[in-house]
């Protein structure tokens, strides 16, 4: 077994000491009937109104020729139909849960049969709130579990986990695990709510609800951490183009703390972080030079550098296992949603017939040292395409008659290359 297969299959930083460790060997292995990524992923997408096109997936499926990711990601939604009984309650028998998509069910039980991580983040998943804004682990008097779409009760999101996994069960799919929820610190709370994104209340809130998630979930079932929106109150500092919208990256990494200055929402929740999860999940965006692993002065913007240390430590000696479940260029455009970086200077991620944005992937992916896989966003969305921030990040466009992007066959058929030396700890 070569280092890099070592680095794959295990933990990708098996020692918490600074060191540089030579790599030499050719980056991606083979396994079963076809190859896969070391450590590179990608996100499927959203596609709710109609199954995914096998050319979609050509790319990305190895028993038709192509590379079979690292890991992929997709919506609970999209694939699996749940069944409620007359209280509202899901229904967890494998046979309580079907499907109408069957490119994506096949795509996935061949996937897994190769290796391949299958993440299935949880969706609708808007949490339970109160008038007060307060968020409620258990049901809400008078809605109970009869309105998913807008409230959902900790037991409810870990019985439609227990549901699906018994459906993969029986159907040749073995999943890594479940996201409960996407970006609670930023789709769950806003400024001028009665509980604010930067309020102690909510992370305290937070931490309860993902722990009820974990004591109600079936003992087999692999429940993640949610993947958290950088530069919004849960890491150390900022590192979102967004969060302060300087023109300067280094002004990106000023401190970020809750209200009262002494804490961060990770520090709040590390209970949970360290005890009540099978995993930890987040999300990385970056601006083009700034694919280096460390603080930003030496042009980085790897949000697991500003994890707390107990944080690292855990992923660093293979504690926790921890993956980036969207990573990609910040989009460029007007310093507005829902564009993310007005001041990023790749304008299109086309540019040089994609080569520029394939190299800062590979890059970055290649420099993360403390995820075991880094998942691309995202593959295709046609939930509306006049969504410019998606349209920048996808790789198929179906806007333009279903168009592959140009970066995407740049980066996706091109090896990951790390460099000569990969610093194992940054501290």
């Amino acid at each position: 077994m070569n280092q890099l297969t070592k680095l794959a299959n295990g933990p990708r930083l098996p020692i918490a000491v600074a060191v540089l460790f030579m790599l030499t060997t050719a980056p991606t292995s083979v396994r079963a009937d076809g190859p896969i990524k070391e450590w590179s992923g990608i996100h499927l997408g959203n596609r709710p109104s109609s199954d995914w096109d096998s050319a979609y997936l050509a790319r990305v499926d190895g028993d038709n020729g192509g590379i079979w990711p690292n890991a992929v990601v997709f919506l609970s939604s999209q694939l699996y139909t749940l069944s409620r009984d007359a209280n509202c309650r899901i229904k967890t028998g494998a046979n309580d849960v079907t499907t109408g998509r069957p490119v994506l069910l096949n795509y996935l039980q061949r996937a897994s049969q190769n290796g391949v991580r299958i993440i299935i983040r949880i969706h609708p998943s808007p949490g339970n709130f109160d008038a007060n804004h307060r968020l409620i682990s258990g049901p809400i008097a008078g809605i109970g579990y009869c309105s998913p779409n807008n409230y959902r009760p900790a037991f409810d999101i870990a019985d439609e986990m227990d549901a699906i996994h018994n459906y993969n069960q029986a159907h040749s799919i073995t999943e890594w695990g479940f996201e409960p929820a996407n970006e609670p610190n930023i789709e769950w709370y806003k400024f001028g709510q009665p509980v604010e994104p930067n309020d102690l209340t909510a992370w305290q809130d937070i931490q309860a609800y993902f722990q009820t998630v974990w004591f109600n979930k079936a003992s087999g079932v692999h429940a993640l951490t949610p993947s958290m929106a950088q530069g919004v109150f849960a890491e150390n500092n900022f590192t979102d183009a967004n969060a302060i919208n300087d023109p300067d990256p280094l002004q990106w990494c000023g401190e970020m703390r809750l209200e009262g200055g002494t804490t961060t929402g990770y520090q709040v929740m590390q209970s949970y972080y360290t005890n009540y999860n099978d995993g930890i999940n987040w999300h990385n965006y970056w601006r083009l030079g700034f694919e280096k692993s460390g603080s930003c002065s030496l042009g980085a913007q790897h949000v697991s550098f500003f994890f707390p240390d107990w944080m690292k430590t855990m992923l660093e000696q293979g504690t926790r296992q921890g993956i980036i479940t969207e990573a990609d260029l910040f989009s460029y455009g007007p310093p507005n949603p829902p564009w993310q970086d007005p001041n990023q200077p790749l304008h299109d991620k086309d540019e040089n017939s994609g080569k520029t944005a394939a190299n800062s992937m590979r890059k970055f992916f290649d420099q993360e040292i403390r995820a075991r896989a880094v998942v691309a966003w995202l593959l295709n969305d046609n939930v509306n395409d006049s969504n410019q921030d998606h349209n920048w990040h996808e790789a198929y466009n179906d806007q333009w008659g279903n168009y592959e992007r140009p970066w995407f066959a740049q980066w996706w058929l091109n090896p990951e290359q790390p460099p000569v030396f990969l610093p194992l700890v940054v501290k």
